[in-house]
């Protein structure tokens, strides 16, 4: 179970900072050696966590991608889309582009 964070060291908490539109925490290299198994149980629940050396971003910690889904679900899902109409999508491809190309 992952820690709230009132619990967390001051570096590990939750930090405003703005990255991209989404707020990021960020952690220390410090303390990500001290309380690796803290963040990463909060990436694992779905966080993202910006690591620092002497302030400055130096990488990020992401949640590993999701399993893939099964055919079925997929096909269920296609069912749903509508029809393709080969020469509107033709034309659209065609509309941002330079003829010269």
């Amino acid at each position: 179970m992952p820690r709230t964070g009132r619990h967390w060291p001051a570096a590990v908490r939750r930090t405003d900072v703005m990255r991209s539109g989404m707020s990021a925490p960020d952690v220390g290299i410090r303390d990500l050696r001290l309380h690796g198994g803290d963040v990463v149980d909060r990436v694992a629940a779905g966080e993202c966590v910006t690591v620092t050396r002497a302030g400055k971003p130096v990488a990020e910690l992401r949640p590993a991608g999701r399993p893939a889904a099964q055919a079925e679900v997929l096909l269920e899902r296609w069912r749903g889309l509508p029809p393709l109409d080969p020469v509107r999508l033709r034309a659209d491809l065609d509309e941002p582009l330079d003829p010269r190309l």
